[in-house]
């Protein structure tokens, strides 16, 4: 749910990829089975891609983008732009294998980190969101 936001911005753009919310996913590749579960130790090792479902941006719902941090190995799909209807909440699913079979050309790793973060200091704007009811299986 979005109660306010930053207008749409270019998510493939360092210092212009603000948005409203974002759910990222972890993956350790092959040669990351020992990267453990800290997030951070991943992807200073470069062993495993990030999946980021984004509220926000510019692009239409379904748009499939390289994420401009991660060496290339983040991709982001887009749920809801930023000029979707704020004050209101929405049903979201997502196949998460699938996706990222879709956005990467090869099936995940082993699943490390689920984060939620929401961004605004490009564009000095102010973000209100809320997550609710989050489930993966």
């Amino acid at each position: 749910r979005k109660a306010r936001g930053v207008g749409p911005t270019d998510l493939t753009r360092k210092g212009g990829d603000d948005r409203v919310l974002a759910v990222y996913f972890a993956f350790a590749d092959q040669r990351g089975k020992r990267a453990g579960t800290d997030l951070q130790a991943l992807l200073r090792s470069g062993r495993g891609d990030i999946l980021m479902y984004v509220w926000g941006g510019a692009a239409k719902t379904g748009t499939i983008q390289k994420l401009p941090y991660f060496k290339g190995r983040g991709r982001s799909i887009v749920k809801r732009p930023a000029d979707a209807a704020a004050g209101q909440w929405f049903a979201e699913d997502a196949a998460i294998a699938a996706d990222f079979k879709r956005a990467f050309g090869k099936a995940p790793g082993r699943l490390v980190a689920i984060a939620v973060s929401s961004d605004a200091d490009d564009t000095g704007g102010h973000n209100l969101a809320a997550l609710a009811d989050l489930y993966v299986k």
